[in-house]
C-alpha cells in the first residue's frame, strides 16, 4: 500500500514507513546470516531440518544478490540516460552513481555469504563496512544544517527577549 503525501507531515509518515520497510529487511538479512553461520558451526547432516533451513537462508541470500544486481544495473542505465541529458545536474549523476555503487558492494557480500560466489571474508566484511558506512552517511545531518538550526534558535532567542523587554 502506498500513502499519498498531500502535507508535510504526511511525507514524514511516508519516509519512516520507507524506512521501517528498509530495517525489516536489513534484519531479516542479518537473521539469515545468523542461520547460515549456525549451521556452518552444527556441521548438519544432509537431509536434516537444520540443513533445509541453511538451504532456505542462503536462497534468501541469492534472491537478495539477484535483486541488488538489478538494482546496480537500474541504477548504472538511469546514470548513462542522465549522462545524455542536458538538463541533468551533476548531483543526481552523483546519487544514481553512489547507489549503483552500495548496490554492487551488496551483491559482491549477498554472493559470498550465499556460496554464489566465494570470496574472501575480509573482502565480504569491507564492502559491508561501506555499504553501512553509506548508509550511516544518508542520515548524517549535514554540517550546513547544522550551523543553519544554531543561527535560528540563536535569532529565535534574541527575538524572545526582545518581546520580553517590550
Amino acid at each position: 500500500a502506498t500513502m499519498a503525501v498531500s502535507s508535510p507531515a504526511s511525507a514524514g509518515v511516508t519516509r519512516r514507513w520507507a524506512e521501517g520497510r528498509h530495517k525489516v529487511a536489513r534484519v531479516s538479512q542479518y537473521l539469515a546470516r545468523v542461520l547460515v553461520g549456525i549451521s556452518a558451526l552444527a556441521a548438519p547432516k544432509a537431509g536434516s531440518s537444520l540443513s533445509r533451513a541453511t538451504g532456505h537462508a542462503r536462497t534468501a541470500l541469492k534472491v537478495l544478490c539477484f535483486s541488488n544486481a538489478v538494482g546496480a544495473l537500474s541504477q548504472l542505465s538511469k546514470l548513462v540516460a542522465l549522462a545524455a541529458s542536458p538538463e541533468s545536474s551533476r548531483q543526481e549523476a552523483l546519487a544514481c552513481l553512489r547507489t549503483a555503487l552500495r548496490h554492487s558492494l551488496l551483491v559482491l557480500q549477498n554472493a559470498h555469504l550465499s556460496l554464489l560466489y566465494r570470496s574472501h571474508s575480509v573482502v565480504a566484511g569491507l564492502a559491508g563496512m561501506v555499504a553501512g558506512s553509506m548508509d550511516l552517511h544518508a542520515h548524517w545531518p549535514a554540517a550546513k544544517s547544522i550551523a543553519a538550526a544554531i543561527a535560528r534558535s540563536l535569532e529565535n532567542e534574541a527575538t524572545q527577549a526582545k518581546l520580553e523587554s517590550s
